[in-house]
């Protein structure tokens, strides 16, 4: 199965999109899936809207909080967190 999967390094990406405009980055796009890094500074709110896709978010460095609607989780690194599609308001 040479060759249909693929890899990618954090720290290239982080390189890659260090000086980008916008804090999210997409990196992959297949059909029915997307993957970007996104990327927010210390105590940064996402303002973000709810999305009509899922959600998977990651915490690769330091703490990462996520609210949705009224439920709270603190998730410290490596964590990853779902998100059912159309959720109000995240804060990550």
């Amino acid at each position: 199965m040479a060759g249909s999967y693929l890899t990618f390094e954090v720290d290239a990406l982080r390189q890659k999109y260090a000086g980008a405009d916008s804090p999210y980055n997409e990196f992959l796009r297949r059909r029915g899936m997307s993957v970007g890094l996104y990327v927010l500074p210390v105590g940064v709110e996402d303002k973000q809207t709810p999305h009509m896709a899922y959600e998977v978010y990651v915490v690769l460095q330091g703490r990462g909080r996520l609210r949705v609607v009224d439920e709270h989780q603190l998730q410290l690194m490596p964590a990853h967190l779902h998100v059912p599609n159309r959720w109000p308001s995240l804060r990550v």
